[in-house]
């Protein structure tokens, strides 16, 4: 009905139809209002400037005019006229502003949110003169909005409420925000990113400060460090690591609760505290945090002490001693947290409440809430006096991005240490390093899942059947597909950065314009694909079937093409600069205009390949097959051609200055206009090669064969031709009777006057 209601008031906003009629409800009309205003930004917020809407904003809020759209005005004068609009009006204001951070914050849009914050607390005075009855109660309820908690935690989602310590756990404080079910579908969406943003830049400042740490050049650099430990939360994750991998702490949750899944609740709370303090020392004043368990837990929840124990009651009594361990919403700090806290028993105490969110997972966001409550009671005390708190926090915050988190922290040993010890100067020979963690799908159908756009980094896909899925703008980074069907899918835009591909089957699959950066393809079935702009750089493709594959444009740069087959495949313009390319097979393949420079095809098979206007510049192509290829513009320049086999080769207008084509077969090879600088052809093949018009600059034909080659338009006056076999060949104005000769071979040649002489050592050759 309201939505009816709506859309007639919409219909009929140009026709003036007021607001205030009777023929509603005042509650409905006033509702009605407010839902205009809504789609008004929001409309706003998608389709103008971030500029022109923070005007709009402040024309609506501050002075009651909206010029682009006048029943947006005289939807807030028909709140503003009855004294029962004050908490609509209180409602609509906060939810436009989520409405516009959210967007600006999702478009990285970040100087808007403070210009919108900027703008809130420099809002008109209340007390002018001259204000209509409606102007002064906006600009009273304004004034109403601005010193409310709700204006606080605005403040708190645009990151701009404080400067001082509490502002380094944001997350937290946000976090009740987010599980608020008040609060409208805007403020839970700017809450919910902001806290993963907070989450991923911790993770990922972690990540970075402790490889760049403990790497032998990162010590130098001085790498930021995300947290208030100092350089000591090397050795405390060391430590938690080291714990975790003898008493692996899932493991023990998982044992727990299979061992207690069929107790009473009683018998339950009987046997957590063992759970919870195992493995922790039993000294003071870990013992008093036993008893004190003990004795809160022998009166909790004593009615269901003869039921059989439940997840939703395992949940709840997590809560409770959550609460129990650290703070009661509207109290202060708990007796136990007091005594660890000044004990120096923080990280027993964060042990502790991972315990408690393993074996109660839904607890976890009651767990944050707890933490906010927290910071919030210490947060006007000075951060001098909060040390053990922030402490507490800090290891806390480390603790749990270390075993809740997709990040996976392990030690690998370095150097030799005394055998079976685990002393802190032992931990020193192993150094840390990190892994994304991602999802285990393998025994989930993901071809019913709705995935376009998804974030699945790190997740385990292994031997999975995905034939035919549609993973469109998918992220799935350090992903495992090893062994994986996924043919025929399409990926389009999807990234496979750092994922582990190999053996993996992806014939006919399109994999336009996807992201292969670092990836892991040894051995993968590419037949057929449509990788046409994909970025394979740095790739291993190491033994990779790419055959009738179109790589049009792909970035192929540095990647291990070692022993893979891409024949018949297309990669007309692509970049394979300094790929390796070492026994690949790229017979019938386009590499048209393609950049190889600096690559390594030593051993490689080019039959029948078709290079025209590539880049072979510095290439190593040292006993290639290049039989029957067009290599027609191609760039040798300072190529390694030794051994190569070019018969029949087209090399008309390439550039092979500099190269070195020492025992190279040239057998009927075309060599038109080609560009011989420098190069050296060394005991080379060349009979019936046609040389016509090459520059044959400086070059070394020492021991070649030019047998019935076509040397006609050429110039031989500066080039080697020791022991050169030039039997057959034509001559016709090569320069031969000026060159300087030693050991050639000459007779039935064509194309020499019978004016020409030449001069063997001295002596005239007839």
């Amino acid at each position: 009905m309201a939505n009816l209601v709506k859309d007639k008031l919409i219909s009929n906003s140009n026709q003036s139809l007021s607001l205030s009629s009777t023929e509603y409800p005042l509650y409905t009309r006033l509702k009605m209002s407010a839902d205009l205003i809504y789609e008004f930004f929001l409309n706003r917020v998608q389709t103008d400037s971030p500029g022109a809407v923070l005007d709009s904003f402040e024309q609506l809020f501050f002075y009651l005019l909206c010029p682009q759209k006048p029943e947006i005005k005289v939807a807030l004068e028909e709140i503003l006229s009855h004294e029962e609009g004050e908490p609509h009006f209180q409602g609509i204001i906060k939810r436009c502003c989520y409405i516009l951070i959210n967007n600006w914050l999702l478009k990285r849009q970040h100087s808007f949110i403070r210009k919108l914050i900027n703008t809130l607390s420099e809002s008109p005075d209340c007390n002018q003169t001259c204000l209509s009855i409606q102007e002064s109660r906006l600009l009273l309820w304004l004034k109403t909005f601005l010193a409310s908690e709700d204006y606080q935690e605005l403040l708190r989602c645009a990151n701009l409420e404080r400067s001082d310590w509490s502002s380094r756990y944001q997350s937290y404080l946000l976090v009740s925000q987010y599980l608020n079910p008040h609060n409208s579908r805007e403020q839970k969406e700017v809450a919910r990113t902001l806290i993963k943003q907070l989450k991923d830049q911790y993770k990922f400042d972690l990540a970075m400060y402790i490889a760049r740490l403990e790497s032998p050049t990162g010590r130098n650099r001085q790498p930021k460090n995300p947290t208030q430990l100092g350089d000591e939360v090397v050795s405390l994750i060391k430590q938690t690591i080291s714990t975790q991998r003898v008493f692996n702490y899932g493991t023990q949750a998982n044992l727990f609760l299979n061992n207690t899944q069929n107790l009473s609740y009683e018998k339950f709370k009987q046997c957590l505290p063992q759970y919870l303090m195992f493995h922790i020392n039993q000294q003071y004043p870990a013992n008093i945090i036993r008893d004190k368990i003990e004795e809160k837990l022998e009166s909790l929840y004593s009615i269901h002490d003869d039921d059989i124990v439940s997840k939703p009651l395992i949940s709840r009594t997590c809560n409770r001693l959550i609460e129990y361990l650290l703070i009661e919403k509207g109290k202060p700090p708990s007796f136990l947290f007091n005594l660890m806290i000044r004990q120096g028993g923080q990280l027993t105490l964060v042990i502790l409440l991972l315990k408690l969110v393993l074996i109660g997972n839904s607890s976890r966001n009651y767990l944050d809430i707890c933490i906010a409550h927290l910071i919030q009671f210490y947060q006007d005390h000075a951060e001098v006096r909060c040390q053990g708190v922030i402490q507490f926090l800090e290891i806390f915050n480390l603790v749990f991005t270390l075993f809740t988190e997709n990040v996976q922290y392990f030690l690998v040993k370095t150097k030799a240490g005394l055998p079976g010890t685990q002393s802190e100067t032992e931990l020193n020979t192993y150094r840390l390093f990190c892994q994304y963690k991602g999802p285990d799908l393998r025994n989930t159908n993901v071809k019913e899942l709705q995935l376009k756009g998804k974030d699945l980094r790190g997740a385990d896909l292994r031997d999975v059947d995905l034939k035919s899925i549609e993973l469109i703008q998918v992220d799935l980074s350090l992903a495992k597909l090893s062994r994986a069907d996924l043919s025929q899918g399409i990926f389009t835009e999807t990234k496979f950065f750092i994922s582990n591909l190999n053996y993996t089957n992806l014939m006919d699959a399109t994999l336009t314009q996807t992201d292969f950066r670092r990836a892991e393809l040894k051995h993968a079935n590419l037949t057929c694909t449509n990788l046409k702009l994909a970025n394979l750089n740095r790739a291993d493709l190491t033994g990779a079937i790419i055959t009738q594959a179109n790589l049009q444009e792909a970035d192929l740069g540095n990647a291990d093409l070692t022993e893979a087959n891409l024949s018949e495949s297309n990669l007309q313009l692509a970049n394979l600069n300094a790929a390796n390319l070492t026994g690949a097979n790229l017979s019938y393949t386009n590499l048209t205009n393609v950049n190889l420079s600096r690559a390594n095809l030593q051993g490689a098979n080019l039959q029948g390949a078709d290079l025209r206007g590539a880049n072979l510049t510095a290439a190593n192509l040292e006993n290639v097959n290049l039989r029957g290829a067009i290599l027609e513009r191609a760039v040798f320049t300072q190529a390694n051609l030794k051994s190569a086999n070019l018969v029949d080769t087209n090399l008309t207008g390439a550039t092979l200055t500099q190269a070195d084509l020492s025992q190279a077969i040239l057998i009927h090879a075309q060599l038109r206009d080609t560009n011989l600088s420098q190069s050296i052809l060394r005991h080379a093949d060349l009979t019936g090669v046609d040389l016509t018009r090459a520059n044959l600059k400086q070059v070394d034909f020492s021991y070649a064969s030019l047998e019935n080659a076509i040397v006609r338009h050429t110039n031989l006056k500066d080039a080697i031709l020791l022991y050169t076999d030039l039997r057959g060949a034509n001559l016709f104005r090569s320069g031969i009777a000026e060159a300087q000769i030693s050991g050639i071979k000459l007779g039935n040649n064509s194309g020499l006057s019978d004016q020409t002489r030449i001069f063997l050592d001295g002596e005239e050759i007839n």
